[in-house]
């Protein structure tokens, strides 16, 4: 309908739903950094086990990563990840581009959320 620059990437994965956004953000497909363009990726998961050094070799001046856990360990962010998305809003929803990997529910989910901003 409208032609926006897209400024923001919205990335959102459960579990192994991160290795395709991952091949991704490898690729030079996405753009990160030019003309400012940046990313946030919502990654569900059960728990902190092993996904610190993933987060530290993925996160980046580009790449905000911010891990939702469904059985937190510590004091980690806890729920879903269509949850925290709309906890914290989308914030220039026309200038942003969403990637979904996961759950049938958690995809209708973020589809909902986006549709409402």
């Amino acid at each position: 309908k409208f032609d926006f620059p897209v400024s923001h990437i919205l990335l959102l994965c459960t579990g192994t739903g991160l290795a395709p956004l991952k091949s991704l953000l490898t690729s030079s497909e996405l753009s990160l950094g030019k003309n400012g363009r940046k990313a946030t990726m919502y990654w569900g998961l059960s728990n902190d086990k092993y996904c610190g050094p993933v987060i530290e070799e993925l996160e980046n001046e580009d790449l905000k990563v911010i891990p939702v856990f469904s059985n937190p360990m510590k004091n980690e962010r806890q729920g879903y990840v269509q949850n925290a998305l709309e906890e914290d809003g989308i914030k220039v929803p026309r200038n942003t581009a969403v990637f979904v990997v996961g759950q049938k529910g958690m995809a209708e989910a973020v589809k909902r959320i986006c549709e409402e901003e």
